[in-house]
């Protein structure tokens, strides 16, 4: 059976590349959750305080409330997501955000670097201390703070390490912050779907820093 497409959600050139798994960031957050949930919120890890994982009957109302704001409810509804076909799945939900939004991150690049094709990586430099480049400044905001708060940690890393992460950018256009790059994909499927993808190329750098590249659509 042919699949539909969900018009007017899904951006044509990441519905033409990888079908109905892209979804928005607050689905495949969803999608990732351990089934079934915890019961109740006495029996989860979270002991009693209340947690995405004890919350298995309306996970989007915990993760989307009215008094959020407006850049947050933006980022889980209209940033895109598509998980990698050997992603593991997650087995269980752990209530943990002893690490800041900014530590998850350099954690998740020091922990994959040089063995993984991951744009979360590039520009990254292990030599460096107190470094910035776009995609770690666009991943410690505020919002991404709250969204760390949401789901913790683990949760969190997972999603960089095995999730294709797309926010909303200027124009219309979305930028990749996370997985395989998606310019690596886009020749595959030149003659039956030509795509619209613009690279950013910096100088070839040393070391253990990887080349900044990424691509808007």
């Amino acid at each position: 059976m042919k699949r539909k497409r969900k018009q007017g959600r899904i951006p044509e050139v990441l519905w033409r590349i990888y079908g109905n798994r892209a979804r928005t960031l607050v689905e495949t957050v969803i999608d990732l959750l351990p089934k079934p949930p915890v019961s109740s919120s006495d029996k989860c890890r979270c002991k009693g305080i209340g947690c995405l994982g004890c919350n298995g009957s309306d996970p989007k109302g915990f993760l989307l409330r009215q008094s959020d704001p407006k850049d947050y409810f933006n980022l889980l509804t209209r940033s895109f997501a598509v998980v990698s076909d050997k992603a593991p799945r997650v087995q269980s939900f752990s209530f943990d955000v002893r690490w800041t939004q900014e530590q998850v991150v350099k954690k998740t690049i020091e922990m994959i670097i040089g063995n993984n094709q991951n744009v979360i990586c590039n520009g990254y430099n292990l030599r460096q201390c107190n470094q910035s480049n776009k995609v770690l400044d666009l991943l410690t905001t505020s919002t991404w703070s709250l969204f760390h708060d949401r789901i913790g940690n683990e949760l969190m890393v997972h999603l960089f390490k095995f999730v294709s992460i797309f926010l909303p950018f200027a124009c219309g256009n979305h930028y990749q912050v996370s997985g395989y790059p998606i310019n690596e994909l886009c020749p595959k499927f030149s003659r039956e779907a030509p795509v619209s993808t613009s690279q950013h190329h910096l100088p070839q750098p040393s070391g253990n820093q990887v080349n900044d590249l990424h691509s808007t659509f």
